[in-house]
């Protein structure tokens, strides 16, 4: 899927994140750092409402089943600012980062495609 903004600006951030994208591959945006417009803000309440609906999370030890997720791999072109969604791959977290649950590639549930078109993600 190719997710395209169809606002313009509608969210900033107090620093140029699409260099950080274009050197280190990822960007970790704090709350304070970036504010959205009237239409972002009422998508973030369809966002919450999907985040209600996540997936159990089936790789927990003893048959546990206390956290719940949904994955998703996307790739940023910064030439074009296209976000494009994969198709569903694995999760994959070292035992070193995850002593708990790591280790297992887990297939866990894609966002939903609700998700997907919220405003919200597709900035």
């Amino acid at each position: 899927m190719i997710m395209e903004s169809s606002t313009s600006g509608s969210i900033t951030t107090s620093r140029d994140i699409k260099t950080e994208l274009q050197d280190k591959k990822y960007s970790i945006i704090s709350a304070d750092q970036f504010s959205l417009n009237h239409e972002l803000i009422a998508a973030r309440q369809s966002l919450w409402h999907d985040w209600s609906n996540l997936a159990s999370d089936n790789y927990l030890k003893n048959n546990a089943r206390f956290r719940l997720r949904r994955f998703a791999n996307f790739y940023f072109r910064p030439d074009t600012e296209l976000i494009l969604d994969f198709p569903p791959t694995t999760y994959f977290q070292s035992t070193e980062l995850n002593s708990y649950a790591g280790g297992i590639q887990r297939k866990l549930g894609h966002l939903q495609e609700s998700t997907l078109q919220i405003p919200f993600c597709m900035n």
